[in-house]
C-alpha cells in the first residue's frame, strides 16, 4: 500500500493504492480507498493474474486500514477585538470575535453594536463542520464591552461679556459660549438690552445626560452693565468770541450743543442792535437722563 501515515482533512479528495511493481500482476482496490472527510476507512486489495504461468510468493496485506484525521484548530488564539472603552460619539461601535480561520463561522447573540453609551453584553457562536474540525483550548465567549459617556468640560465655558458696554441706542446682548454641540444654553433673566442698566442672567444648560457628564464648573450668572453714555459739557460753547461792531443790524449770540441729545435753554439778552454790553445765561438739561450723563462743565453766560 502506498499509505504511510494518516491524512489531514483538507475538504480536498485522498486515496491509498496498492503497489505490486509487477506487469503479471494487477491489483484491482475495492472499499473505501477514497474519502474526503475525516474518519477511519478499511480498503481491500483483490490480485489478478496468470495462475497457470505465474506464482506469487510471499505475504501480502490483503486490506488497510487508513484514516483521515480531524484539523485541528486553536481556539485559545481567537481573541475579542476589543481592548479599552470607547467615547461616546454619537456613531455605531461594534465589537468582533476574530478566529483566524476560515474554518469556524462566527455569529452572535447580544450586543454587538451600539451608538448610547452604556455596558453591554456579547455572546459568540461558532459554527464549524464538527465531523472534519476539531476545536481545541478555551475562548471567551462572553464579552462585556463599554461606551463610556462623553465628557462636557465645563472649565472652558465663558460668557462673551468682558467689560461694561455703553449705551449707543442699540441692543447689547450676552451670551454662555460653551463651544460643545451637545450641550444647549437657555437664559432666565435678561440677556439682551438696549437701555444702560445693570442686568442678571442666568444661563440654563441642557444636554443628553445618558450619553454625556458635566465636568468642572462655571459661571452659571452674570451681572452685566450697559453704562450711559458720557456727554461732555467741556465741548460745549458760545458762539460769541470776540464783541461786535455796531452795523445797525440785530445781531446774537448763540450756544452750541448736540441738541440731539440736550435741551438748551436761553435767558436773557441774546440779540440786540444797538451798542452795549449785554447778558446772556445758559441752562442745558439732558433730553434723555436715564443714557446719558452730562460730565464736565461749561461757561452758562
Amino acid at each position: 500500500w502506498d499509505y504511510t501515515t494518516a491524512f489531514d482533512y483538507d475538504g480536498q479528495e485522498h486515496s491509498v493504492a496498492f503497489t505490486t511493481n509487477s506487469t503479471v500482476v494487477t491489483a484491482t482496490v475495492s472499499g473505501d480507498h477514497k474519502a474526503v472527510n475525516a474518519g477511519t476507512y478499511v480498503a481491500y486489495v483483490t490480485l489478478s493474474y496468470d495462475t497457470t504461468n505465474v506464482e506469487v510468493t510471499g505475504t501480502y496485506e490483503k486490506s488497510l486500514t487508513w484514516t483521515i484525521n480531524k484539523v485541528v484548530v486553536d481556539a485559545s488564539t481567537f481573541a475579542w477585538d476589543y481592548t479599552t472603552a470607547f467615547d461616546y460619539d454619537g456613531q455605531e461601535h461594534s465589537v468582533a470575535f476574530e478566529t483566524g480561520s476560515d474554518l469556524v463561522e462566527v455569529s452572535y447573540k447580544g450586543s454587538r453594536t451600539a451608538t448610547n453609551a452604556g455596558t453591554y453584553e456579547a455572546i459568540v457562536v461558532l459554527s464549524y463542520d464538527s465531523n472534519n474540525i476539531m476545536l481545541v483550548g478555551q475562548y471567551n465567549a462572553t464579552l462585556l464591552w463599554t461606551i463610556e459617556k462623553g465628557t462636557i468640560d465645563a472649565d472652558q465655558f465663558a460668557w462673551t461679556y468682558a467689560a461694561p458696554f455703553e449705551y449707543n441706542g442699540s441692543k447689547h446682548a450676552v451670551a454662555l459660549e460653551t463651544n460643545n454641540s451637545a450641550v444647549t444654553v437657555t437664559y432666565e433673566g435678561t440677556y439682551e438690552a438696549t437701555d444702560a442698566g445693570t442686568y442678571n442672567v442666568e444661563a440654563k444648560l441642557s444636554y443628553n445626560s445618558n450619553n454625556y457628564r458635566l465636568v468642572g464648573t462655571y459661571e452659571a450668572t452674570l451681572t452685566w452693565v450697559i453704562n450711559k453714555h458720557q456727554v461732555n459739557a467741556k465741548e460745549f460753547a458760545w458762539t460769541y468770541t470776540e464783541p461786535f461792531e455796531y452795523n445797525g443790524s440785530k445781531q446774537s449770540v448763540d450756544f452750541n450743543a448736540d441738541r440731539s441729545v440736550v435741551d438748551v435753554t436761553i435767558t436773557g439778552i441774546k440779540e440786540a442792535t444797538n451798542a452795549g454790553t449785554y447778558t446772556a445765561h445758559v441752562s442745558v438739561a439732558l433730553k434723555d437722563s436715564k443714557n446719558y450723563e452730562l460730565i464736565g462743565s461749561y461757561i452758562d453766560s
